[in-house]
């Protein structure tokens, strides 16, 4: 068994009808296909950069959990059947893996180290915060500043003393 991120998207539609009804959709796949899921989050309402399935808006869900191989085949053959799921993406989580055998992340309750569900608070807690006066996009430019950018056409080696 291996641990693993899967990141749904989920209809907002649906969604906002009846979260709870959406997510345990979810959890059901999980579960018929043997896996265990140890963190499940809402990250948020987005709109989407092209419509999926005629949607243009969706739910981000992210769930963490281990599986086998045959488990991982099986969640994503219905998940992409299910019309509760736009799109999942499942990636092997080897990080938390190292610090599972390292004894440093607890994956399940009374085994020693740092429980996964704390490890992904503390983690989200120490994201640093965007600066004073600046977006999160990058910093500000004055109206009067120059480009530091080589003219288009030429390649910025040419234009080096």
């Amino acid at each position: 068994m291996r641990l693993y991120e899967g990141m749904f998207l989920l209809d907002d539609a649906r969604c906002s009808e009846n979260f709870h009804a959406a997510t345990r959709e979810v959890h059901a796949i999980l579960e018929k296909n043997q896996a265990e899921v140890f963190t499940a989050e809402k990250w948020d309402e987005r709109k989407l950069c092209y419509p999926i399935k005629g949607r243009s808006r969706a739910v981000y869900y992210l769930v963490r959990f281990t599986a086998s191989a045959e488990g991982l085949v099986g969640i994503e053959r219905d998940g992409g059947l299910n019309d509760t799921i736009l799109r999942l993406l499942v990636l092997r989580d080897e990080q938390s893996e190292k610090l599972h055998k390292a004894g440093l992340l607890a994956v399940r309750p009374g085994e020693p180290g740092e429980p996964i569900q704390t490890l992904s608070q503390r983690v989200r807690a120490e994201a640093p915060a965007p600066a004073a006066g600046r977006s999160e996009s990058g910093p500000r430019r004055d109206e009067g500043e120059a480009e530091a950018e080589a003219p288009r056409g030429r390649h910025r080696d040419e234009y080096a003393d």
